[in-house]
């Protein structure tokens, strides 16, 4: 080949080289370009919550970057976090967050919604719904789901626990910047036992801490069918039914697991379920006691009280007594009245207390002081349903009192003075057989929560009590939002023939709960002159006529000791005890 035709070929492979490279390069600029331009929408994206050390950016340049959320009908756990962490960030930048709840930071282009936000609590973001739905029983969890800190609880407790947990993590906070690392993530149980175990079909639920290792899952709207489920998952889980229970629709069981118990209830009027899982050293077997000789005649005794109180002591055909309350502190009247009714050995098969108000418990705390270790004396059992003591932190009807303090002290009282007394959590739903005798428990404070107690009344725990053929209604104070409860779960089956009306007769419980139990024989515990006021004086007339409609009998026992043989033959004294109260004076 001669130099020209060389060069001219030489030319040629250059050129098209040259536009081969063009090409290529062209096709590598164009991906380097779609590369590019989905680096930076995402670093459009990223950029207002991580800057270039790699932090998730809460507050910079005085103003803030992340919006801080809190759910539209928050607890108040979840509003005391809120305003806690706004709280700080004021103290730390000297600019207060704007107030905002999930419902607020929503609008129809859903623009709010994308912004990046920390969010404390169940907000209704598809970011703390997916968290939730990771979070075991008792945990809490903080982590960073694509734009959004989210900050999750199970029970108050954790909530306290995740505040110093998320101010461990802040990262230079300082007026002019406050952020925490982009790779957060703070995950911590109370509970190692409840975190492992299924959860509840129904992610809409509520954790509560109960106390002495105690819990309550509730479920506002459910069904019978997804309890049942649940309950299949604690036998796979390793829980063994042992007693199971339906009546007016509702469904009552108790599983055990190891040294644990788990009690599950769908009460059916509003299709709630509640779950309580606590240690099983409080749980009591449904047949307390078999095969003892019943040779003695059961009765009903009034504790007298020095005004108001609530005291009943019942004699069971096998000789030994179930006790509810005992009333006011002072007197040794519980000890005095016993001994009165037995000379020998006492023996209490059973102390029922009702609730934390001064005119209930207090006796029982002076009984176990006094007489904890005598010999002629035995306590076989202490049945109650208290809750965590700040659920008792309201007014009550009778004014703000230590009720926390009451909670607090009542267990160690027992511990102290009965250390070999078991003292057993009992739930709505439950039976207890005492020989041929039972006792029902028809409503405890459980009933009521999550709620606040709108009343301290309202965590009075009703029980009935069955002896033969005759049933005893034991309504403590019943108030008027644990009233519908009790009448709703129940109906026509709180039909009783013997009947402690509510609250002493004052601030009395709804007309419908005596509607249900119609009892012919009504106790009063209270004082005459009191008793006057409430029925003659009509102070509470529709109730009182509900109530008096159905009595044959009154019994009014305050400051003296009244004895109701059983089974009761209807004496027909009501004519008689109306005149008497209309004239008292």
């Amino acid at each position: 080949m001669d130099l020209k035709n060389f060069f001219k070929s030489f030319v040629l492979l250059a050129i098209v080289f040259i536009l081969a490279f063009a090409c290529v390069a062209c096709s590598d600029s164009d991906e380097k370009q779609d590369a590019s331009n989905s680096e930076t929408v995402s670093d459009a994206t990223d950029a207002e919550v991580v800057d270039k050390d790699g932090k998730y950016t809460i507050f910079e340049n005085g103003e803030y970057v992340a919006r801080i959320v809190f759910p539209e009908n928050a607890t108040e756990a979840e509003k005391a976090l809120y305003d806690k962490v706004r709280n700080k960030m004021k103290d730390l930048t000297g600019v207060m967050p704007e107030r905002i709840t999930d419902f607020k930071a929503y609008n129809d282009d859903g623009a709010d919604r994308a912004k990046p936000a920390i969010l404390i609590g169940k907000t209704n973001y598809d970011e703390s719904v997916q968290v939730y739905q990771e979070l075991g029983y008792t945990e809490h969890l903080m982590k960073i789901v694509g734009n959004k800190l989210v900050i999750a609880f199970s029970t108050d407790v954790e909530a306290g626990n995740l505040y110093a947990s998320l101010l461990g993590h802040l990262r230079e906070a300082t007026k002019e910047y406050v952020g925490v690392k982009k790779d957060i993530k703070s995950s911590k149980s109370t509970n190692a036992f409840l975190s492992s175990l299924p959860k509840y079909p129904n992610d809409t639920y509520d954790l509560v801490d109960l106390d002495r290792n105690s819990y309550m899952i509730h479920m506002k709207k459910d069904s019978i069918d997804n309890m049942r489920a649940y309950c299949e998952k604690l036998v796979e889980f390793g829980f063994e039914k042992v007693e199971s229970r339906e009546e007016c629709g509702n469904l009552f069981e108790t599983f055990t697991f190891e040294d644990k118990y788990a009690y599950a209830y769908y009460r059916d009027f509003d299709k709630s379920v509640r779950v309580v899982l606590g240690p099983k050293k409080m749980l009591a077997s449904a047949n307390c006691d078999v095969g003892l000789e019943e040779t003695y005649t059961p009765y009903i005794a009034s504790i007298p009280q020095p005004n108001d109180g609530l005291g009943y002591i019942i004699r069971l055909p096998d000789g030994r007594f179930i006790i509810l309350d005992g009333g006011y502190k002072g007197g040794d009247r519980v000890y005095n009245t016993l001994r009165e009714l037995e000379e020998g050995k006492i023996t209490i098969a059973a102390w029922f207390v009702s609730h934390p108000h001064g005119d209930h418990y207090p006796a029982l705390v002076d009984f176990i002081k006094a007489h904890g270790n005598d010999e002629d004396v035995t306590v076989e059992r202490v049945m109650f349903n208290y809750v965590h003591p700040d659920a008792y932190n309201i007014n009550g009807s009778a004014g703000k009192e230590n009720a926390s303090n009451a909670v607090r002290s009542l267990y160690n009282d027992i511990q102290t003075g009965l250390p070999n007394t078991p003292i057993i959590k009992v739930h709505t739903g439950q039976t207890f057989s005492f020989g041929t005798s039972s006792v029902e428990i028809l409503y405890t404070v459980e009933d009521i929560m999550p709620r606040t107690l709108p009343n301290l009344n309202d965590s009075s725990m009703v029980i009935r009590v069955n002896i033969g053929e005759q049933s005893i209604m034991l309504l403590a104070d019943t108030c008027y939002d644990s009233g519908p409860i009790l009448n709703n779960t129940w109906g026509e089956y709180l039909k009783s023939d013997i009947m402690q009306i509510a609250h002493h007769g004052c601030y009395p419980s709804v007309k419908a709960i005596y509607d249900s139990i119609q009892a012919e024989t009504v106790l009063f515990p209270a004082m005459y002159k009191n008793v006057k006021n409430y029925v003659v004086e009509e102070k509470w007339a529709e109730v009182m006529n509900a109530v008096l409609g159905y009595a044959k009998d009154i019994y009014v026992s305050g400051d003296h000791m009244e004895i109701i043989e059983l089974p009761y033959v209807v004496k027909n004294n009501k004519e008689e005890m109306l005149e008497y109260l209309k004239n008292y004076s």
